[in-house]
Formats: C-alpha cells, sequence, structure tokens
C-alpha cells in the first residue's frame, strides 16, 4: 500500500455534543514534552491529552480532540484552538502537567464565551501566558463580531 492509500485516522470522540460551532481544543498527540528531560518526555501529547479531559470533566463547552502532528515540533506540547469565525490559537512549549491542563481548560472557557475568540491577555490564565506561539485571524469573521478591533491590549 502507498503511502496515499493509507486510511485516515479518525478523530477522537468528542467529550462535547459537537455542533458546528463547537470550539475545537486539539492536542498534538504525538508531542514530545521539551520541558522534561531526555526521554521523559516521549508520550508528553497523550500524556497532556488524559490529563486535559481528567481537568474538564463533562461540563467543558469545548470539543477536546487530538492532531497527529501540528508542525511545531521544537514547541512541544503543542495544542491549537479554533472555532469557525473566532480568533484561533496555537500554544506550546507546555508540560505534561495538570497545572498546564487546568490552564488550557480554562483558558478554553473563556475563548467560547468570547464573542471573537479573542481574549485579553489580562485575563488569561497566568501559566499560559508565555505559551502562545500564534493567533490566526478567521477567514471569515463570525456575524456581527468585527474581530480586528476586539482585543486591542494585547
Amino acid at each position: 500500500m502507498t503511502r496515499s492509500e493509507k486510511t485516515p485516522t479518525a478523530p477522537t470522540t468528542p467529550t462535547t455534543p459537537t455542533t458546528p460551532t463547537t470550539p475545537i481544543l486539539s492536542i498534538c498527540s504525538t508531542c514530545t514534552d521539551t520541558s522534561a528531560p531526555g526521554e521523559e518526555g516521549i508520550g508528553g501529547g497523550a500524556r497532556l491529552l488524559a490529563r486535559v479531559r481528567e481537568a474538564a470533566g463533562d461540563t467543558l463547552p469545548v470539543r477536546i480532540g487530538t492532531n497527529r502532528c501540528l508542525m511545531a515540533c521544537t514547541q512541544g506540547c503543542v495544542v491549537s484552538l479554533a472555532q469557525t469565525g473566532k480568533m484561533q490559537y496555537l500554544l506550546g512549549r507546555l508540560p505534561a502537567d495538570a497545572g498546564a491542563a487546568e490552564a488550557l481548560v480554562s483558558f478554553a472557557r473563556q475563548y467560547a464565551e468570547s464573542p471573537s475568540g479573542i481574549v485579553p491577555n489580562a485575563e488569561w490564565p497566568e501559566l499560559l501566558a508565555m505559551h502562545f506561539i500564534g493567533r490566526i485571524a478567521p477567514t471569515e469573521p463570525a456575524e456581527g463580531v468585527e474581530w480586528r478591533e476586539d482585543g486591542g491590549d494585547l
């Protein structure tokens, strides 16, 4: 079988019922925890995923899933947060620990509540402040949202 004939891996089952407007917190499942020394970092993405699911419980209004690779390999563990019509975030250099998981869950809640996806930096969980790699503008902002004017304090 050639590479192009391989069947793609199915996405993980969401922990929250998904609608077209459900935010998605996607964790790189193949990431190495670059905050851990040597081989201890191997499997960091999978450990972070388990800790995020545990921290989220059943009430997070965000789908938690995985991607095989988010292409920021030197920045592991890497996570993206996206929703149709909203600003999207890429975070990295996250340790695969409970503190990072709780901060991600808190930020995901803030993101879900924001019409534009922008959460002012003064409101970010403190642990995440130095872990933002970038934000990506939506190709089309949600109706009634002028995201270019939101978040001027960044």
